[in-house]
């Protein structure tokens, strides 16, 4: 008589994003709209720096932060990352963490200080 087989456990991890699959997924470059009415573009590249841009077109000139980033952890599709920036005109340099979660192929929602910004990737 053949033995039976069993099948093993599902892996619970099995089809959940590998943290540098989310990491890979955010590279790249990225707009959206604030609340405060600023439009916002987020530039992150695969050797861990960034920029930001922040501004209102045709209203100001445009504020840029840079600087680099990494990721901490990540929980199911959401990315946790570590971001050490400066802002060039007043040399203030900071830590931040952000929380970043992908809705949709090309889109990303950003945690800002206050809430949530949605952005979609642009063309390069």
């Amino acid at each position: 008589m053949p033995k039976k087989v069993e099948a093993p456990p599902p892996d619970p991890n099995e089809g959940k994003p590998e943290p540098q699959e989310l990491a890979d997924r955010l590279v790249g470059t990225w707009g959206g709209d604030l609340p405060t009415g600023e439009d916002v573009t987020y530039i992150y590249r695969n050797d861990g720096q960034f920029t930001m841009i922040l501004g209102r077109p045709g209203k100001q000139p445009p504020r840029v932060m840079s600087g680099t980033w990494k990721v901490t952890h990540t929980e199911g599709d959401t990315l946790h990352i570590q971001r050490e920036s400066a802002m060039p005109q007043r040399g203030d340099a900071f830590a931040a963490e952000a929380t970043i979660t992908f809705p949709a192929p090309n889109e990303m929602e950003h945690s800002l200080m206050k809430g949530t910004v949605r952005c979609e990737r642009q063309a390069r």
